[in-house]
């Protein structure tokens, strides 16, 4: 009797600090793309705003550590909101600009206590999804992830052994 394989999950995330496109692959295909929206405010100034800051007596007091705390909290509530779109997925591809990409892959290790999860982050610049599914299959069907997978199972085998 020949043993039924779960297909191999693999996904990939374009992340910035505006919204997250996960594309989800199975196999060799592009099954689904969804897209994201962060909810993180950034710097808004409205038509005759004065400054930022106040000041009593010799100091001057702003809320600039406020608003910073804030879009952190909202940064965090987003990266938790990808990582509930994540459920039984096997490896990660991160990419995208900034910095965001590079604090998801760390939560997501931390949180999943899975550290091979997340399989690479690159840099790339603002795509469309067309594009962004592109790049996933081309990731996950190139030589890095055939040569990331060889490595780990040699890790694997090396620790078992």
């Amino acid at each position: 009797m020949k043993k039924n394989k779960k297909p191999v999950s693999r996904t990939g995330i374009w992340v910035d600090q505006e919204q997250a496109c996960i594309v989800r692959m199975e196999e060799e295909k592009v099954t689904r793309v969804e897209t994201l929206l962060s909810g993180i405010e950034s710097r808004q100034r409205f038509p005759g705003e004065g400054k930022a800051m106040a000041r009593f007596g010799q100091s001057f007091l702003d809320d600039q550590e406020k608003k910073q705390r804030r879009q952190q909290q909202q940064r965090l509530q987003f990266f938790h909101r990808i990582i509930k779109q994540l459920k039984e997925v096997e490896y990660v591809y991160l990419f995208g600009p900034g910095l965001a990409k590079k604090g998801l892959g760390r939560l997501l290790a931390k949180e999943t206590g899975k550290p091979h999860l997340v399989v690479a982050t690159e840099n790339a610049d603002k795509m469309s999804p067309n594009l962004m599914a592109l790049q996933v299959r081309n990731f996950f069907t190139g030589d890095t992830f055939r040569k990331w997978l060889k490595n780990l199972k040699r890790e694997k085998k090396a620790l078992a052994g």
